[in-house]
């Protein structure tokens, strides 16, 4: 396409993450517009293809392997300069928080004029996950350094999140800063939830007339309630489950990412007595459908970039009891939302998920203004972030307006 601008993303792998899975989103959007200039490459720092990669490619991305890591930084140098230095960004979209500051160091002098820094997980993950050497540290700092020089915008899944990481304007002066919410299509959570629920059911071998609650997200390292990496407390959305059992007939399925964890906590089920009430779905194409055919999405989570799944959820119509650890930014529909802190007893939360379950479900329209509004909108989302690419926001320009309401009974 003539006069085409290509962008770099630059992610560890395209595996099934909240950024990854919207980044496929923006690009399928921007392949049906026929105006639209936008050329998508991929640098993947990990070196290995994931489950993603085949997606991105059959709408014309080009994916790059270049692996970083102990032994191959030198390598890695060398061809990511080449790279930038044949195909001419117009904008490198960075996804790996601080160590992003480092990619920008190693292409100095060949990077183009808009570099964006998009930070999407909470900062505890930085340290637990990965350590909290005295080494982990210093690239953490400096890298934060190196972006504070060398990025011209940083965004974040929430400004909650930007709060976390310390990104404001006063620390960080030179740049765009805002967050930058992933987004998706609402008409694509529209449908019936009797005949989803029937088809779940059906497929699961549970009566009709089951309640069925929805738990979504990566399993977690451990078992343990109080491990340091857990993140979406599955564990903990498996004993409020048991709790609502012993008042109501329910269901629950679990999606999400889990091999490393899938015959443990399939034990832990069994040893409950929950092996014919809890079924793990693994790794789902078809959250739309599961989000219609529930009652209830469970979101326990320790912590959250944002909680995309809270916001699909409410585009299906699906109520959520979420922890008072999601960003507030997540509500668009105010009356589908519930928070609950994590320091209440797994009995409260079951009784908070029990009355919830009492309350018939409603069917949301696409016409919505609330949806038609927000900046979790794909129409709205890839606006921004062709402008963002195309270096045409001033600074402190509001980009774009989200039916942001604090829940009234979230607590403190």
């Amino acid at each position: 396409m003539k006069h085409q601008k290509r962008v770099l993303q630059v992610f560890h792998s395209l595996g099934m993450g909240g950024a990854e899975t919207w980044l496929l989103r923006v690009v399928k959007y921007w392949k049906q517009q026929e105006h639209s200039k936008i050329q998508v490459d991929f640098l993947i720092t990990s070196g290995e293809k994931s489950i993603l990669d085949s997606s991105f490619e059959m709408l014309g991305a080009e994916i790059f392997y270049i692996p970083l890591r102990r032994g191959t930084v030198y390598s890695f140098v060398i061809k990511f300069r080449k790279l930038l230095k044949n195909r001419s960004y117009c904008a490198v979209h960075d996804h790996q928080d601080f160590l992003s500051g480092w990619h920008l160091l190693f292409g100095l002098g060949l990077l183009p004029p808009v570099r964006i820094i998009h930070v999407h997980n909470p900062i505890y993950q930085l340290y637990e996950n990965y350590g909290i050497s005295l080494k982990r540290r210093f690239q953490s700092k400096f890298g934060k350094t190196l972006i504070k020089l060398l990025a011209t915008h940083i965004g974040g899944t929430s400004e909650k999140l930007l709060e976390e990481y310390e990104i404001n304007k006063d620390n960080f002066p030179k740049q765009w800063v805002h967050a930058l919410y992933c987004a998706f299509s609402p008409l694509d959570w529209i449908g019936d939830h009797i005949t989803s629920k029937a088809e779940i059911c059906k497929e699961e071998g549970w009566p009709l007339q089951t309640k069925l609650i929805l738990f979504a997200g990566r399993f977690d390292n451990s078992l343990s309630l109080t491990h340091p990496q857990n993140h979406k407390n599955s564990v903990l959305a498996l004993l409020i489950f048991e709790a609502c059992t012993r008042e109501k007939d329910v269901r629950m399925v679990m999606a999400g990412a889990n091999d490393y964890i899938r015959t443990e906590f399939q034990e832990l089920i069994v040893s409950k007595g929950l092996g014919d009430k809890v079924h793990q779905l693994g790794i789902r194409q078809d959250m739309p459908r599961l989000m219609l055919a529930a009652s209830v999405l469970l979101f326990p989570s320790r912590a959250e970039g944002l909680g995309m799944v809270a916001v699909e959820a409410q585009a299906a119509g699906l109520p959520v009891l979420a922890s008072t650890s999601v960003p507030d930014e997540c509500v668009v529909i105010k009356e589908l939302v519930h928070f609950m802190n994590l320091a209440e007893p797994v009995t409260k939360w079951a009784d908070a998920l029990i009355n919830i379950l009492e309350v018939p479900r409603k069917r949301y329209t696409e016409n919505d203004q609330r949806w038609q509004n927000s900046g979790f909108n794909i129409q709205i989302c890839c606006s921004v972030l062709e402008h963002l690419y195309k270096g045409l926001l001033p600074k402190n320009r509001e980009i774009y307006h989200v039916s942001i309401i604090t829940p009234q009974n979230k607590s403190d």
